[in-house]
């Protein structure tokens, strides 16, 4: 019997605890000290960097589960399965976080974006981008 995209999402919810306490766990013991405070954006972005983290990774999975974590402690919202069709996060988990526009942040797709970058800086500017979309810096510069 196929597994549906929301059986998925319930699995990725029921484990998400335990995958970001893990990572936690992990990293701290590697001396990068993150937690769930506004710093650890940069710390956790540094780690990435200096490891050379590849989306085929544990850590990129782990990863992006942290980050969302990290995001909802920082500007808050719940983890949905994005059912909008036309989204290019369609039936992946995303953070709802009650944005005006309807953004949504997904963890994933920012970490993807940092190792394609490889520069210090990108989950800053994807989280100002997000989170003040007024002021999108496209460029990336």
């Amino acid at each position: 019997m196929k597994t549906t995209d929301n059986e998925k999402f319930e699995n990725f919810i029921f484990h998400l605890d335990e995958i970001v306490q893990n990572f936690i766990k992990r990293i701290n013991s590697k001396g990068y000290d993150i937690d769930f405070e506004k710093n650890s954006i940069e710390k956790f972005e540094k780690y990435i960097l200096e490891n050379n983290i590849k989306v085929e990774d544990n850590d990129y999975y782990d990863g992006a589960c942290y980050l969302g974590e990290l995001f909802r402690h920082i500007y808050g919202g719940n983890w949905i399965l994005d059912t909008n069709k036309k989204s290019i996060f369609f039936n992946k988990p995303v953070i709802d976080y009650g944005s005006e526009s309807g953004v949504l942040f997904s963890s994933f797709n920012a970490l993807r974006a940092i190792i394609i970058k490889q520069q210090s800086g990108t989950l800053e500017k994807i989280i100002e981008s997000n989170t003040n979309p007024k002021k999108i810096d496209i460029n990336f510069k």
